[in-house]
């Protein structure tokens, strides 16, 4: 945990996957809504 600067470009990657999760999550839940 004392290496919280150097580990930077990891938790911007990290951040990057979720949000791309999240996304995709968002959007099957429109895809269904609009199909159901």
């Amino acid at each position: 945990m004392s290496d919280s600067s150097h580990n930077h470009q990891e938790n911007q990657a990290v951040y990057t996957r979720v949000a791309l999760v999240l996304l995709a999550v968002l959007a099957a839940i429109v895809v269904i809504g609009l199909i159901g």
